[in-house]
Formats: C-alpha cells, sequence, structure tokens
C-alpha cells in the first residue's frame, strides 16, 4: 500500500461557526456543510490544494466527537489519507 495523500485532516470543534469564521479570515473557505444526526454531528469541508480540513461539531452530548472533546478538548481528531489499494 502507497500513501497517495492526505485526503483530509478533521478537527474536533465546540462551535463549528465560530470555527468557520476563523478559518475564512485566512482565506479558507467552506464548500460543503452537513449534519450527520446518525452520528450526531454537523461538518463542513474547507478545501485546501488537494486536500480539506474537515470541522467536526458535536449535535449531541452522546456522541463520539462529544466525548473526544470533553476527554481532550477540542483539536485535531483524525488524519484521512488517500491510498492506492486499501486492501
Amino acid at each position: 500500500m502507497r500513501i497517495k495523500r492526505i485526503e483530509h485532516v478533521a478537527i474536533a470543534v465546540k462551535n463549528l461557526d465560530a470555527a468557520r469564521e476563523t478559518f475564512a479570515k485566512l482565506g479558507i473557505a467552506c464548500d460543503h456543510e452537513e449534519t450527520m444526526p446518525a452520528a450526531g454531528i454537523r461538518l463542513a469541508m474547507l478545501p485546501i490544494g488537494e486536500s480539506a480540513l474537515e470541522l467536526l461539531e458535536p449535535k449531541t452530548e452522546t456522541s463520539q466527537t462529544a466525548r473526544w472533546i470533553r476527554e481532550r478538548g477540542e483539536g485535531l481528531y483524525h488524519i484521512c489519507l488517500e491510498v492506492d489499494d486499501i486492501e
């Protein structure tokens, strides 16, 4: 397996709108936003070149992202790598 690129870097945030505003001031705009009720999150994708930042805001106190923020605080949640062969 060969790593081709960083697909996205996910950041857990308490307030998605405030985080989007911060990145917008740096010239990094959101191109996609959605709410995922099953996961209990709201997310925004901010493309940067061939990669993206993914901002994750918990929408329920029981979501995995909410637990992450309670235990570790806001910040790096995961890094998604694109590979040539997942098998």
